[in-house]
C-alpha cells in the first residue's frame, strides 16, 4: 500500500484522491477550504484543512512517509509554485507531481523541482491514480475478460523466497507461469518448480485478475 498526499480538492483533486483511496491506498487530502474538507473526509484516509503555502503548517503534518504528493490547484499557479518548493526543496519528498494549465507553467514547475507535470481535467484523475499506484508491467495481455497475463521484474519482497514459501495462489489468487532468469537469458521455466528461489533480475509472467495482480505486484 502506498501513501499519497493530494493538495487541492477541486474536481481533479477529489477524483484523484477518492480513486486512490478506493484502490486501497492511504490518502491524505489537503485543502484550505473547510467545505472541501467536510465533503471528502469520509472518502479518504485523512482530510486536513491547512494552507499549503505555509511552510510551518506543512512541516507540522509529518509528511515524511509520503511516497507521492500531487499538487492539484486549479487556477492558482502561485500556490502551486510555493507548495512545490516546500514539498521538494524543504520537506524533500521523493516524488511530487503537479497539475499545470499550460506548458509554460509546466516548464517553470520542473525547473523549481517538480518531478513531473500533468495537464489533466476531472475525467483524467482516475487514470493518473491507476498509473501511480499500480505495478509496472513490461508486457500485458488480457487473456479473457477480467484476467491478465503480465510480464514484470520480480518484486523485492519475493527475492530469496520460493513459490512454496510465498503461496501466491492461496494468498493472492495469482499464478506464476514462467520465470526467465537474468543470468541465463535464454532459459525459461514453464510452471517453475515450487522450490525455486527467486533471484534479483528475474522476469516473471504472472496470471490473475487485475485487482489481485495490483495487490501483490504493487507492494
Amino acid at each position: 500500500m502506498g501513501r499519497y498526499a493530494v493538495f487541492g480538492l477541486g474536481k481533479f483533486g477529489v477524483s484523484l484522491a477518492t480513486t486512490l483511496y478506493n484502490m486501497g491506498q492511504e490518502v491524505i487530502a489537503i485543502d484550505r477550504r473547510r467545505e472541501r474538507i467536510d465533503d471528502i473526509k469520509d472518502k479518504v484516509s485523512v482530510a486536513i484543512r491547512v494552507e499549503s503555502t505555509d511552510e510551518d503548517a506543512l512541516k507540522s503534518l509529518s509528511l515524511d512517509n509520503v511516497d507521492v504528493a500531487v499538487v492539484c490547484f486549479e487556477g492558482n499557479f502561485e500556490a502551486s509554485i510555493l507548495t512545490t518548493i516546500i514539498l521538494k526543496n524543504i520537506l524533500k519528498l521523493p516524488k511530487v507531481i503537479v497539475r499545470a494549465d499550460s506548458h509554460i507553467q509546466g516548464n517553470a514547475l520542473i525547473k523549481i523541482g517538480a518531478d513531473s507535470v500533468v495537464y489533466l481535467e476531472e475525467d483524467m484523475g482516475k487514470r493518473l491514480a491507476k498509473a501511480i499506484a499500480t505495478y509496472t508491467a513490461t508486457e500485458k495481455f488480457e487473456i479473457m475478460p477480467g484476467y491478465d497475463l503480465v510480464e514484470v521484474k520480480v518484486p523485492q519482497f519475493m527475492i530469496g523466497k520460493s513459490l512454496k514459501d510465498l503461496r501466491l495462489r492461496n494468498n493472492y489468487k495469482v499464478n506464476v507461469v514462467f520465470v526467465k532468469r537474468e543470468k541465463e537469458s535464454e532459459e525459461m521455466d514453464i510452471f517453475p518448480d515450487p522450490e525455486y528461489k527467486f533471484q534479483e533480475g528475474d522476469l516473471l509472467w504472472v496470471i490473475g485478475k487485475e485487482k489481485d495482480l495490483r495487490k501483490v505486484l504493487g507492494r
